[in-house]
């Protein structure tokens, strides 16, 4: 996990020179707009697994980001939920 201040520390006010750190530059912008919108958590943090479907920026359209969102809120309301909850015959109650 990263900070979002990480991004603005290394790429706010530099231009890229290469096609190298354009693609760098992509895919941390894109990693920055999916972390803040759709994947967005208390912590602030940006979650780096996501860098491997950043691979091929071309095929980025390609995915089904609104499922992947879903399953990323699922999983932080299941935590919440299992923090304030209680087991009753072998059932989560809140």
């Amino acid at each position: 996990m990263v900070r979002y201040t990480w991004f603005e520390e290394h790429c706010r006010g530099e231009d890229p020179e290469t096609d190298e750190e354009v693609g760098q530059y992509a895919r941390g912008f894109h990693l920055f707009l999916f972390d803040t919108t759709l994947f967005s958590n208390r912590w602030n943090t940006v979650g780096l697994y996501f860098l491997g479907a950043l691979v091929v920026l071309q095929r980025v359209h390609f995915y089904d980001w609104g499922t992947a969102e879903r399953t990323t809120l699922y999983g932080y309301m299941s935590s919440i939920s299992r923090m304030y909850g209680r087991l009753i015959g072998g059932y989560w109650q809140a």
